[in-house]
């Protein structure tokens, strides 16, 4: 005998296109806002990171958690506003806008 729903209650199905939305969807909520960070002051530190020749420890922001990559600043583009980084086992251009926090290590 069939019951509440009749036949179709345990035939439900999601096409793939929309279970691929509600991914995206559930994904996105979990999303972060970058917060907005002083220029001048970010390119001070990495300035100083430069001439120092030090181990720089770059924190940059991620939507879904910040990353931090450990190197030596290379060179900085004033131009692009990007700096390269010669980390352990690539060489990285972060584009200042991404930097979140610098710190010698």
């Amino acid at each position: 005998m069939v019951q509440s729903g009749g036949l179709w209650e345990s035939s439900r199905f999601i096409l793939p296109q929309f279970r691929e939305a509600i991914t995206k969807h559930s994904t996105s909520l979990n999303a972060r806002v970058k917060p907005e960070l002083d220029e001048q002051r970010i390119s001070t530190e990495l300035t100083e990171a430069l001439h120092a020749g030090t181990e720089t420890a770059i924190t940059t922001f991620e939507p879904y958690g910040d990353k931090t990559i450990v190197g030596i600043v290379v060179k900085i583009d004033m131009n692009d506003r990007l700096v390269k980084v010669n980390a352990r086992a690539q060489t990285v251009w972060i584009p200042f806008s991404e930097i979140l926090n610098i710190s010698r290590v």
